[in-house]
């Protein structure tokens, strides 16, 4: 097999209007490649270079990379209180609840509709009256990880600084970050107060909060997404293979709800990742037409970048033709790792 593969898969849903276009990724620790397919925009043919909203994406290659930096310096312990850090009532929740979706907190929040600023906004989610107890059921909640910022912020000051320091630097992640240049090739997303999103995150949360959040936010491009997929095959620069190893391991598997790692989905039979990954891999999708997927047994990866909100954003035709494609580009990317190691 050889990437030609990709070329009818991509292109059937460039005709569905799934997306304009995007790029996908795949690779080990030593050898990275990449398919770049269809448009930025209609107009911008997309790039390897290009950068997008990666939605959720923002959760493992922010957060969670924060999160477990502190974690090897000793700043900060999975069963510390989250009222240590932060205004909350709820004295039970500890920082791996957040980390594994399991904090008893709602999936969302509504107050950016009447919110009078960020900080009125972070004081509805501190206060949610609809928070249940801890432990007791896996709701994946983009919450969890706005706390988890503020927690990182409560201990290193600025947030994006100490990312750039702590990860994008050491891993040479040039591009990631938040609130892009707009010069800088960008893939647009969908309108908000009658304005292309170009730039600026697809999330209302996210938005709302300044454009610098804990789920979701981040811009990034397919060379500095690999380069954070092989830093988890090979941890070195940033992680210690303790703390990978802590964080890939199913932590939820006696929590009713989707299994989940730190952070990390693992993978099931309908995950994204698609049939030909192994049972421990482990990953992340983003609302936007993104996701990351690893495979610890085989020592490698697949991502996909795209801007499946430039068409259409909420429907659940769109949602499903982006899973069907995720697993789909899975399944040739494996099949053409397994030709090449196999020649």
């Amino acid at each position: 097999m050889n990437v030609n593969c990709f070329s009818e898969i991509t292109e059937s849903f460039l005709r569905k209007r799934t997306f304009p276009g995007g790029i996908i990724g795949y690779g080990n620790a030593e050898k990275v490649s990449a398919y770049p397919f269809g448009t930025l925009d209609e107009n911008h043919l997309a790039t390897e270079s290009a950068l997008y909203d990666v939605a959720s994406l923002t959760k493992v290659l922010a957060t969670l990379p924060a999160v477990l930096t502190l974690l090897q310096k000793g700043k900060l312990d999975l069963e510390d209180p989250v009222s240590r850090y932060l205004p909350i009532p709820y004295r039970s929740i500890l920082v791996w609840h957040l980390l594994t979706h399991s904090s008893g907190f709602p999936p969302y929040s509504d107050a950016y509709k009447w919110a009078s600023g960020p900080e009125e906004i972070l004081k509805d989610i501190y206060q949610n009256p609809w928070v249940k107890e801890p432990g007791k059921e896996v709701v994946y909640s983009c919450l969890n990880f706005i706390l988890l910022k503020k927690i990182v912020e409560k201990i290193v000051g600025d947030y994006p600084a100490y990312l750039k320091e702590a990860v994008y630097e050491p891993l040479g992640m040039e591009k990631t970050g938040f609130l892009p240049d707009k010069r800088e090739d960008i893939a647009p997303t969908s309108f908000r107060n009658g304005e292309r999103l170009r730039g600026l995150v697809d999330d209302e949360l996210a938005y709302y909060l300044g454009g610098v959040s804990g789920n979701a936010g981040l811009f990034s491009c397919m060379n500095d997404l690999c380069r954070y997929a092989q830093e988890w095959i090979r941890p070195s620069r940033v992680l210690v293979p303790t703390v990978v190893a802590l964080a890939t391991r199913p932590w939820t598997s006696r929590i009713p709800g989707d299994l989940k790692g730190l952070g990390w989905a693992m993978h099931t039979s309908r995950s994204s990742d698609g049939p030909l990954f192994s049972s421990n891999s482990y990953g992340h999708t983003g609302f936007t037409g993104t996701s990351l997927w690893i495979d610890p047994d085989h020592r490698r990866f697949v991502c996909i970048l795209t801007n499946r909100c430039f068409y259409d954003r909420h429907t659940a035709e769109s949602k499903d033709a982006m899973w069907e494609f995720r697993r789909r580009v899975g399944q040739i990317a494996v099949s053409i790792m397994d030709s090449e190691r196999a020649g």
